[in-house]
């Protein structure tokens, strides 16, 4: 939206475009931070799990079920990842109309 109407001739409309875009790449470069730490964060998880397997502390029943949560959260968190690389892709490709 912000590069659709970035084309008008008022200076007040551009500046005001121009701080909501930088505001927005900030955003999304925070979200890629939060992203990465969770995805870290999922990924320890899963390796407690499958150490807690190895030495006998859970049972294969509760290891299966809490091993399908983990797939779905590490599946969210790569599509998340995903998208804001798709963001950050768009961001750079209209670098020009930004005008920051």
């Amino acid at each position: 939206m912000s590069f659709k109407y970035g084309t008008t001739s008022d200076e007040g409309v551009l500046f005001l475009l121009s701080v909501s875009n930088a505001v927005l790449l900030m955003f999304t470069l925070l979200w890629a931070v939060f992203g990465i730490i969770e995805l870290h964060l999922i990924m320890k998880t899963k390796n407690r799990l499958q150490s807690r397997l190895h030495h006998g502390t859970i049972s294969t029943a509760e290891y299966k079920i809490s091993q399908k949560s983990i797939k779905f959260s590490l599946a969210i968190g790569i599509s998340y990842l995903v998208l804001i690389v798709i963001q950050v892709g768009y961001v750079i490709l209209n670098w020009d109309e930004i005008n920051i």
